[in-house]
């Protein structure tokens, strides 16, 4: 039987994630939604509660280094969703860079 991680990372791969990808790029374009970085941009959910298809306001492109954070800041703040997107909106350091 498959852990929900294992069905999660296979999901990842499927053509169907591949087009909710293309609409959240199309909806807050191909840059970080917190740093405004390029490169490397990834789809961060901030709920999984319908991970399979996600309504477009529970996911945001994130580059590598704000995504990293989120699970670093989770884990220390207990934060989760939405409030640990706004948490990590304000007190990114990359942002204040940019």
């Amino acid at each position: 039987m498959a852990t929900f991680w294992q069905d999660y990372r296979r999901f990842l791969l499927s053509p169907e994630w591949q087009k909710i990808r293309a609409k959240v790029f199309a909806k807050y374009g191909k840059r970080c939604n917190c740093c405004r970085a390029v490169g490397q941009i990834q789809v961060h959910h901030l709920s999984y509660s319908n991970w399979r298809n996600p309504n477009l306001n529970d996911v945001v492109p994130a580059c590598y280094h704000c995504h990293a954070a989120l699970k670093a800041e989770q884990t220390k703040t207990g934060l989760k969703g939405h409030a640990l997107w706004a948490w990590h909106k304000q007190n990114c350091t990359r942002n204040r860079r940019r």
